[in-house]
Parts: structure tokens; sequence; C-alpha cells
């Protein structure tokens, strides 16, 4: 089953990229939440909440968020290698 990962947009300025479990009403679940930040280097990803488990389910209420969206090629790239278990090798050339 293929994962629909988003970009969620929070009226508080965070953005979040999440697995969408499900959306109905005025509210949507979402799981492994990543926060993009930048560490003056680049874009790092740390958990959007450090108190939760893996795959624990947070719900939202819709009024709460102002868009979502498919995220960036490297940013979900970055997603999946945090979530797959696989290590994947990096792009660059060994030499």
């Amino acid at each position: 089953m293929k994962k629909d990962v988003k970009l969620i947009k929070f009226t508080t300025g965070e953005e979040v990229v999440c697995e969408i479990v499900k959306t109905y009403g005025d509210v949507i679940e979402f799981k492994n939440g990543l926060t993009m930040v930048f560490n003056g280097q680049g874009i790092q990803a740390i958990p959007f909440s450090m108190n939760i488990e893996d795959n624990e389910v947070i719900v939202v209420n819709i009024s709460q968020v102002q868009f979502q969206a498919t995220p960036r090629k490297d940013l979900l790239e970055q997603y999946q290698q945090q979530f797959s278990g696989i290590i994947a090798p990096t792009k660059s050339l060994i030499t």
C-alpha cells in the first residue's frame, strides 16, 4: 500500500511532512511527522513531536491547517529514508 505523504502547513507557521492516515469531517489524522529545520548547513528533518512514538496517530482540527501539498522531491526522499528502515547510500560517487 502506497503511503500518502504530504506537507502540512499549520496556522502557527510550522510545516510538517507526514503520512496522512485519513481525513474526515473537520479532522486530519497523520503519523510520523517530521519538521524541517535549517541547521546552518542545510535542511534537517526532526520529529514533529519528540514525545510520542513512531506511528502514533495525531489528530488535528482542519481549522489549524493553512494548506497541504505534495512535498518537494528532496524532502520526500529524506522522509522515506527516515521511515523505511533501509539505509540508502548517498548520491555521491565513491572514488
